[in-house]
């Protein structure tokens, strides 16, 4: 019998948790994005937190936008009063603590990485990291390409 992916990554992260971790453990979780839909994503940040407050503490290592993005959003919703909403998940900002980790040297690897803390801020979207730079240079070179073809079309017409 064979599983997708994402039940074969995820299946010992659950089982692990449901009989060998406990309030006050430490949790690693090294990409826990690798084959994951993004939904699906944005959903295992949600149940992380839920971990997080039952008194786990969780060390995750991503490159996900989405992982990232949807802690934010979480930690948004825990502002102010907290969002009035009933069951949302929300985590305050006190319980997360992010860091980038950069090449000191973008040409020479080996000379080690830089470690900045990243913090929340509302007025830049939460825990900026610059990922999302990558996705706008995606969308404008489709825009690009498409603009391209369709001026192209129209002259040939």
């Amino acid at each position: 019998m064979t599983s997708s992916s994402m039940v074969a990554e995820l299946a010992p992260v659950v089982l692990f948790l449901r009989d060998l971790v406990h309030p006050g453990d430490t949790l690693i979780l090294e990409e826990p994005e690798a084959h994951l839909h993004p939904a699906a994503q944005r959903q295992f940040v949600e149940e992380i937190v839920g971990w997080v407050k039952a008194g786990i503490k969780v060390v995750l290592t991503t490159h996900s936008e989405w992982i990232l993005e949807s802690v934010s959003n979480l930690v948004a919703r825990a502002e102010g009063k907290g969002d009035p909403r009933k069951n949302v998940t929300s985590i305050s900002k006190e319980d997360v603590g992010v860091w980038l980790f950069n090449p000191v040297d973008k040409k020479d690897s080996s000379k080690g990485s830089k470690i900045e803390e990243v913090p929340w801020t509302s007025d830049k979207g939460g825990y900026e990291a610059g990922f999302y730079k990558i996705t706008v240079a995606m969308h404008n070179d489709w825009a690009h390409s498409i603009n391209r073809v369709n001026n192209e079309r129209a002259a040939a017409e």
